[in-house]
């Protein structure tokens, strides 16, 4: 922070304060109009306030193109103590102002889409009973999610992100493995053997959409599947498994009893982790600190060890 501060008197002039939100805003978004929505302000003002600040601070803190907003080199080196900022003044906020230890704001956590669907979102409804304040805002991805540029608080994924000033932790493995519905395995018979294998049809991910290879199991499984259903959707391929189109490899937390598969071969399976992982300046922050303790404690209910 001090260096912030001399940074400025260097320039001849002071900043004002309540610019920094808006150019942390533009720095995530990199676009005017998303900025402006997420601060609930028009576009005229966030373009009004980042030229205020450039002007203060006498650099330019934004390159703009056709693509939209992306940081300069003076911009780089101010995102990271605006970041340090922000986390200092949502702390004041969370656990000062007003005498209040309540924690309150919003998280947004990043994750698969079945992780999402199945997990995360039906558990949050236990966490609000906890936790009444504290809004989520659930972000389903395909790929490991930016948290360097405040793309989500928190991410959830079978990566181990380790970019500068990340914190991941390991909170748990779960086992992927074959499943059929009654119906398919009526029609078809039950596979007995790996072997057997080779006389079924299987429902897999549409390959060429595939960001992540952690999530190619089938490969591992049935490298000689003959697929006759693709998607980019887990809960897709789940259905489809359902309706007996095929069999679908799925996490055990995707394939609860109530939805009716059984699974096949199951000694035949692979393993994956699933890390968490959160920015450091914001893992003392008293929201994320009890969504991420909340999550800790329900996610091992789902997983396999």
């Amino acid at each position: 922070m001090d260096q912030l501060i001399k940074l400025s008197r260097m320039r001849y002039s002071m900043f004002n304060w309540a610019d920094i939100r808006f150019f942390l805003e533009v720095a995530r978004q990199q676009h005017l109009s998303a900025a402006a929505a997420r601060l609930r302000v028009d576009i005229s003002t966030v373009s009004r306030r980042v030229a205020e600040l450039e002007r203060s601070l006498k650099c330019k803190l934004f390159e703009r193109s056709a693509d939209g907003f992306s940081l300069s080199d003076e911009g780089q080196r101010l995102l990271a103590y605006a970041e340090k900022m922000e986390a200092a003044a949502t702390e004041i906020s969370s656990e000062v102002a007003g005498g209040s230890s309540k924690e309150s704001g919003v998280v947004r956590v990043a994750t698969m889409e079945a992780l999402a669907a199945l997990v995360v979102a039906p558990e949050w409804s236990i966490f609000r009973e906890l936790q009444p304040d504290i809004a989520l805002e659930l972000l389903v991805v395909s790929q490991p999610t930016n948290l360097g540029r405040r793309e989500a608080d928190i991410s959830l994924t079978m990566i181990q992100l380790s970019a500068a000033r990340l914190i991941s932790q390991r909170v748990g493995r779960f086992k992927v493995n074959l499943y059929g519905s009654p119906e398919y395995l009526r029609r078809n018979g039950t596979p007995q053997s790996i072997d057997e294998l080779s006389k079924h049809v299987f429902i897999d991910y549409l390959d060429a959409f595939v960001a992540v290879s952690e999530v190619k199991w089938l490969r591992e499984l049935a490298p000689d599947a003959r697929i006759v259903v693709q998607s980019t959707s887990l809960i897709a391929q789940q259905q489809a498994a359902i309706a007996g189109a095929g069999l679908v490899a799925l996490p055990t937390y995707a394939a609860i009893p109530k939805i009716s598969l059984q699974k096949i071969l199951p000694d035949h399976s692979i393993w994956r982790d699933l890390w968490m992982t959160v920015h450091a300046d914001n893992e003392y922050l008293s929201r994320i600190r009890a969504t991420t303790q909340f999550l800790r404690s329900r996610l091992p209910l789902f997983l396999d060890s």
